[in-house]
């Protein structure tokens, strides 16, 4: 009997591990970021709980809190309001990192335990309609309304009763073979990440990889990338269509968001690990909405989180049919296929 288990390794986060467990100043103990299958059921249960609890808790910000908002819909509203300024330009990694880390801040007021999972989107990238980030066990599914792909409210998972009072419910549009709209495909998709039917698939290990090393030191290479292939493409394929919540400004409000955006904070690390002396023009950038510099996150190792390798993935990807140019990489590569045969 021969079968064959496909697991993911991540450089960055064995690499951040053991930088961060020798950080002096993390008194309180390092956060660690695992990938959300390999949660025990127990620790995404109190996840989940967490998020509910943070969209029935009143806001930080008072006068938000005068007006009926939850910690919740002031994190969306962050977002929305300095939408213009965080975005396309050098502070967009940073300013994400720190966004994500004051909601996972959150979360832990919640339940000190809890640390944010991210979503290995390579392991999923040929059927991400299949994944199962998208079960009714962990982000619910989609709905679309019509052959135009305009997005529905999600109907199951556990998050399908959320609702925002600025923003209303959660709206995904892609089907169940793949497809995006047309309109989301060509105007925010790059090229290699739709076929002619507008099928559409996310970025595979190897690409991930070729962005790393074609980069090299060059922060502006890097960000081109991250920013315009990365980032756009799995934005786009969750919201399926212009309608859906995680292509427009309050993209937040779809708890996809979060995990998803801590993987490509994960990419960011590994690009920074890989390129310690690179010159980055952040630095003193200040970041609207948060009250902090960019240099203040600078370092994960500094902010005392790391990144678990991804291991179990259990339940295991949906199989693909792909050759030996997309499966192997070497020990360097950012997402490593280890297959065992019996």
């Amino acid at each position: 009997m021969k079968f064959t288990i496909a697991a993911l390794v991540s450089t960055v986060a064995l690499a951040a591990t053991v930088a961060d467990a020798a950080a002096p100043k993390c008194s309180g103990g390092v956060r660690v970021r695992k990938e959300f299958r390999d949660l025990s059921a127990g620790e995404w249960s109190l996840y989940v709980s967490a998020i509910h609890t943070l969209a029935k808790k009143p806001a930080n910000d008072g006068r938000l809190a005068k007006k009926g908002y939850s910690i919740l819909e002031e994190l969306v509203k962050i977002h929305v309001d300095n939408f213009g300024q965080i975005h396309d330009n050098d502070i967009f990694p940073t300013w994400h990192r720190a966004f994500i880390y004051r909601f996972e801040t959150e979360l832990r007021k919640v339940d000190a335990s809890i640390s944010l999972p991210y979503w290995a989107i390579t392991a999923d990238y040929e059927h991400p309609e299949n994944a199962y980030a998208f079960s009714d066990k962990i982000l619910g599914g989609s709905n679309p309304l019509n052959k135009q792909l305009e997005a529905g409210c999600i109907k199951n998972g556990p998050f399908q009763d959320l609702k925002y009072r600025d923003f209303g419910c959660i709206r995904r549009g892609f089907d169940a073979q793949g497809h995006v709209s047309q309109s989301i495909a060509e105007h925010n998709l790059a090229d290699q990440f739709w076929d002619s039917t507008y099928k559409a698939r996310l970025p595979s290990g190897p690409e991930v990889e070729a962005i790393l090393r074609n980069a090299g030191g060059s922060w502006a290479k890097f960000l081109d990338d991250f920013n315009y292939v990365l980032h756009a493409s799995v934005h786009s394929f969750i919201a399926g269509s212009d309608s859906g919540t995680m292509i427009n400004q309050h993209s937040p409000a779809d708890p996809g968001f979060w995990f998803w955006h801590a993987w490509m904070d994960s990419v960011f690390t590994e690009w920074q690990r890989r390129n310690p002396a690179a010159a980055v023009p952040y630095l003193n950038q200040g970041l609207p909405g948060l009250g902090l510099s960019a240099g203040s996150v600078h370092s994960v190792v500094d902010m005392c989180y790391s990144y678990q390798p991804a291991g179990c993935l259990n339940p295991k990807p949906v199989p693909t049919s792909t050759s030996t140019t997309t499966t192997k990489s070497t020990v360097r590569s950012f997402f490593i296929f280890i297959h065992f045969s019996i």
